[in-house]
């Protein structure tokens, strides 16, 4: 066996493509394992299985069909095993957004066309060191890895999100204008709505924010996670991460998000923001939801609140294959 393909069989492709997966199955080489399951937990149970029966994965390629939240199970499980026992990873596209899929270089979100591609040699593949954020909890002392990690009306947005069923940009886009209109209503009567701040105090690299409360914070290892947006301004550096907070009132932050959306500055939010390179960003909050590469993840239940410091760092290096251009 020298590589392994991940495939989530709810991802939006293989929902919405009835003949993806037969395609998929007919590229598939002799020494190819594919991993299947129903579950987050089959998964990550089956991959565990396989690092105890294999001695070493160092050279092994993983070949991920999914989206981003399916890479980020991936990711997390890659951190449990030894730095020399690692895999090659490579997402290779089939869910929602797969900004992972960009990152790495292919243009397509179709896995088949980009398995294809790679396993006849048309597209050629190195590999690159890449580190992901890390974050700890000082509650459960749990650590969780990712691309892009955030937390506050983030996390609002994408439950309102996963609500409505989800969908492509265009919808985002519709909900964003759902969000300021229900935002603007609720202004009126002088409460928020879904979409509120929350409390909680942030350092970044030692620095206190001036807040109380702060609308949300943002950190990633890639530029873009969606189509044409790229917030950060600051140009990638090996030793830290992408940051964004904003902790100013909702009304200038709702006129300025096509100026954040492109990492332009707006007069209306810079004053109550930061968009910079960080190397460690503390929050104190009682707030146990994070957004991890498009998925909430819950520390704790949300029924039983509890003060806690999450610390973002980097995390250690792992190897994605990338596609040569």
């Amino acid at each position: 066996m020298n590589q392994i393909i991940v495939m989530n069989p709810f991802a939006r492709h293989l929902r919405k493509d009835k003949t993806l997966r037969s395609r998929l199955l007919a590229l598939v080489h002799r020494k190819t394992a594919i991993i299947e399951t129903q579950t987050v937990q089959a998964l990550i149970e089956t991959l565990e299985q396989l690092s105890v029966t294999h001695t070493s994965l160092k050279n092994v390629a993983v070949y991920i069909i999914g989206g981003d939240g399916t890479f980020n199970q991936v990711l997390n499980w890659v951190m449990t095993l030894p730095q020399e026992n690692r895999p090659l990873l490579m997402p290779v596209g089939g869910g929602q957004f797969n900004f992972m899929t960009k990152f790495v270089g292919l243009k397509s979100t179709d896995p088949s066309v980009n398995l294809a591609e790679i396993f006849s040699g048309r597209i050629h593949t190195e590999t690159k060191s890449w580190r992901p954020v890390c974050v700890t909890d000082s509650y459960t002392h749990e650590k969780r890895y990712g691309a892009v990690i955030g937390n506050g009306i983030l996390c609002d947005f994408v439950e309102w999100y996963e609500e409505m069923g989800k969908g492509d940009l265009l919808d985002v886009l519709k909900l964003i204008g759902i969000v300021i209109s229900d935002f603007g209503k609720n202004m009126l009567r002088g409460r928020h709505g879904r979409i509120k701040p929350i409390q909680g105090t942030l350092f970044v690299d030692g620095v206190k924010l001036p807040c109380t409360e702060y609308a949300a914070i943002m950190a990633a290892t890639v530029p873009e996670f969606m189509p044409t947006c790229k917030p950060f301004r600051a140009p990638t550096v090996p030793n830290a991460f992408s940051t964004y907070a904003y902790w100013g009132n909702f009304t200038p932050l709702a006129l300025s998000v096509p100026f954040i959306w492109r990492g332009l500055k707006s007069p209306l939010t810079d004053p109550c923001a930061v968009n910079t390179n960080a190397q460690e960003i503390r929050i104190h909050t009682t707030d146990p939801r994070l957004l991890i590469d498009g998925d909430i993840h819950l520390w704790q239940s949300k029924k039983q609140p509890h003060a806690r410091t999450l610390t973002f760092t980097h995390g250690p290096e792992i190897q994605l294959l990338h596609a040569v251009v």
